[in-house]
């Protein structure tokens, strides 16, 4: 058998068009890759000048574009007519894979030549010199006689004197608006070191966002430096995060197989393409797996394009990876381990998620039911060692009421999707919490027979309460025995004309207040209980709270002008809708303030040391002894002269501090003091001032101070903690009242109450501050008649 033989026949009019379009597909490719070519030229010719001590050459690419004609000049390190036939007159063969490349930094390593540039022109011409005035080889190329077989490269030489460098000038099938092209070429080469002119505009020379990275840090309060690692990679970084949770990120080189690497980057949340650069070189934008979004731009010595030049290699792609997870577990560290932060990016809820780092967390805040600050759940954390804690997304308010009663937690989730499974997790892991998905109900009615002459008075001054007080006709309270330990239900129905109000006259709670019946608090302790307990639970239902409670409302004063209170603010809308109410009515309505809540917070730095009050007066300019102190029979002059002293102060701390006193003023004045809110003050100074009976009563979270005229209630000033109040030394119980043996201090602008001794840890802070919810209002005598005969 004769065998035949022959080469690889290659069709360049065909191949050519193929190859183009996926690397120069536009004009705008072949101005990048040629402009990349000369880059390249120049720094292998930087990198020879300093290997031989060379120094003050100048260098500079220009571009030079009219309609068709591209002109691209360098003054790199020029080409030989052996150099351009064996690089760049062909496929696949670079001149850039040696050391001597690789130590200059060069950008190209493809080797894919100069036939490409035909996919979008139609001549070529090359023009290079080694040397500055040496002669200049010359090669011209057209499209249309390109061949494998016939001489197409022809060459020549140019003798006139010229720099060192090539020039590539190219006729382009179709023109490239100068425009489009300037503002293409920009992007590339705006941070490139080396001057590039086009049509003698210098384009180049911008500083790089990666140098001086301080800058980006300076107005950030919060950061760290962050070391970590990721597979065979490791950065340090600098990471700070600004007052609304958004991080930034810097770093100068990375650590790859232990190996150092020029690589400078600076991200930030922008939700973009990562810019990447190699030598301050343009080569893709890459898209890049981030949790909190971090885009930016990074210039790194081994960053390597695909021949496309529309993205990185796979190697190059990996490296940004690791260096993006890297600096999101720095952002994580910061934001997680600042209180002040950890809510403020939503991000690292997602993040969290992702990795299962929930232990994380500790300060993250979240809804807890009765509260109006939001709390840590590392504080959540804490409580759950002596209470149960559960959670909810949405679950009856009602049924939260309960819970929080008997000292139970509950914790409101949140909306967000990522954030609120964190906080489940959390609870679940570190809190033992539980889904709050119980009812209640109530397991038998006792009947009337059943109920003592006391329990019966109770459910009578509810409803009288209920009725007088919250203009409420239709609630009907039932004695009952709970399930789920719960003080109070409202039965949900629909099909009656009233509503249901349970009360367990077996609970504890329930018990302990039967037992104050006819003492002189009670009627005050009952209009709390209706308050903290049931009106939760049927504020809905009260006309004053509804939208058209205002008109029932009115309607109820006209038809029944009863001994009642009303607010301020009512008498005012009453006017306004032209209404018209005897003054003598008027006055017989016992006027008082709206029920008040207010969110204070104690810190260390507010209690006021009593031995600076001399201090305090001097700084104020006030001569506390040139007014003469008229003698109290039986009250030392020492105390006589500091209550003197204190009425002229203007004291801002919330608390007084008189334990520190060397000598020793009790019953008059010892212990602790709180400062009333401002409202409070500005509303019941005159009737502390006629200096009433004070008592301190306390059960659950609120302790409340009750202020007596003539034996009756006529003011409280309850105050709401956030753990139970459990009395320390002593034998009082969990649940009781005390009547107070020091009376209230005035000050300039304020009055001070007495914290007795049991709860002083309630009220003064050690180290962390304590925040207290505030609640007062005026008593009145009317709804204590229903209760205490």
């Amino acid at each position: 058998m004769n065998e035949q033989s022959h080469p690889l026949m290659v069709h360049l009019q065909q191949i050519l068009p193929l190859l183009a379009k996926e690397i120069y597909s536009t004009p705008l490719a072949f101005l990048r890759e040629n402009v990349q070519n000369a880059f390249d030229a120049i720094r292998l010719q930087r990198y020879r000048e300093r290997l031989a001590n060379i120094s003050g050459s100048q260098h500079k690419i220009e571009v030079i574009i009219t309609g068709t004609e591209v002109t691209i000049a360098d003054t790199g390190i020029g080409m030989t007519a052996d150099d351009m036939k064996r690089y760049y007159w062909s496929l696949g063969e670079t001149g850039k894979g040696t050391q001597e490349a690789k130590d200059a930094g060069v950008v190209g390593t493809f080797g894919i030549g100069g036939m490409a540039n035909f996919g979008v022109a139609d001549e070529l011409r090359l023009i290079s010199r080694t040397a500055n005035d040496s002669p200049a080889v010359v090669s011209t190329v057209r499209r249309d006689e390109l061949s494998t077989s016939q001489d197409c490269v022809f060459y020549s030489q140019d003798n006139t004197p010229g720099p060192r460098g090539t020039t590539v000038v190219a006729k382009l099938s179709q023109a490239l608006p100068f425009d489009t092209a300037r503002s293409y070429l920009h992007s590339i080469v705006r941070f490139v070191d080396i001057p590039l002119f086009i049509n003698g505009e210098r384009i180049s020379g911008e500083e790089p966002p990666w140098e001086n990275a301080d800058r980006y840090h300076a107005d950030h309060k919060y950061g760290t430096t962050f070391t970590g690692s990721s597979n065979n990679v490791s950065l340090v970084c600098n990471v700070s995060i600004d007052l609304t949770g958004r991080p930034t990120v810097s770093f100068g080189e990375v650590s790859i197989g232990g190996q150092l690497v020029p690589c400078a980057g600076i991200l930030q949340p922008r939700g973009e393409a990562l810019s990447t650069y190699r030598h301050g070189f343009k080569l893709a934008d890459v898209g890049i797996s981030s949790i909190y979004g971090l885009s930016g731009h990074i210039n790194c010595a081994v960053l390597r394009p695909t021949a496309g030049r529309d993205t990185l290699d796979s190697d190059s792609k990996g490296l940004l990876q690791r260096c993006v997870e890297i600096v999101e577990k720095a952002i994580t560290e910061v934001l997680s381990s600042t209180p002040e932060l950890v809510d403020s990016n939503v991000s690292l809820f997602r993040y969290v998620l992702n990795h299962g780092q929930y232990d994380i967390l500790k300060f993250a805040t979240v809804r807890t039911y009765g509260l109006t600050d939001r709390t840590p759940l590392g504080d959540i954390r804490e409580l759950a060692k002596s209470n149960e804690v559960f959670y909810t997304v949405g679950q009856d308010p009602a049924i939260m009421e309960v819970f929080s009663k008997q000292g139970k937690i509950v914790v409101l989730l949140s909306t967000d999707n990522y954030r609120r499974r964190c906080e489940e997790e959390f609870l679940k892991r570190f809190c033992s919490a539980k889904v709050l998905d119980a009812d209640i109900m109530a397991v038998r009615e006792i009947p009337e027979s059943e109920l003592s002459e006391k329990e019966y008075g109770l459910i009578s001054g509810i409803e009288a309460i209920l009725r007088v007080r919250y203009l409420l006709d239709s609630a009907r309270v039932r004695p009952v025995e709970l399930t789920r330990n719960a003080v109070v239900w409202v039965s949900p129905t629909e099909t009656t004309s009233y509503i249901v109000i349970w009360v367990d006259m077996r609970h504890p709670h329930i018990k302990k207040l039967i037992d104050y019946k006819g003492s002189r608090g009670y009627g005050a302790l009952i209009d709390l209980f209706v308050r903290d307990y049931i009106f939760p639970l049927i504020k809905n239902a009260i006309p004053s709270v509804t939208s058209d409670g205002f008109e029932v409302l009115l309607k109820r004063l006209q038809s029944r002008m009863e001994i009642m209170r009303i607010d301020l603010d009512d008498i005012r809308a009453m006017q306004d809708f032209g209404i018209e109410i005897p003054v003598a009515e008027i006055q017989r309505v016992s006027v008082s303030s709206t029920i008040v809540a207010s969110e204070i917070s104690i810190r260390r730095a507010d209690v006021f040391n009593a031995n600076q009050i001399q201090a305090r007066a001097s700084e104020q300019g006030i001569d506390v002894a040139k007014e003469m102190v008229v003698p109290e029979a039986n009250i030392p002059p020492q105390v006589q002269s500091i209550k003197h002293a204190l009425a002229q102060l203007e004291i801002p701390e919330k608390v007084l501090d008189f334990t520190v006193l060397e000598r020793d003023l009790s019953p008059w004045i010892s212990g602790f003091y709180i400062a009333l809110t401002s409202d409070a003050y500005s509303y019941y100074r005159e009737i502390i001032e006629r200096s009433p009976r004070l008592e301190f009563v306390w059960g659950g979270y609120r302790g409340s101070y009750l202020f007596f005229e003539r034996e009756e209630a006529v003011l409280y000033y309850d105050i709401e903690f956030s753990t139970l109040l459990r009395p320390k030394g002593g034998d009082l119980a969990a649940t009781g009242a005390i009547t107070s043996m020091r009376e209230p201090l005035f000050v300039k602008d304020n009055i001070f109450l007495p914290i007795p001794s049991e709860f002083v840890v309630y009220f003064v802070p050690i180290t962390d501050p304590i925040r207290l919810v505030v609640r007062h209002e005026m008593l009145t005598p009317e709804t204590q008649s229903t209760l205490v005969e």
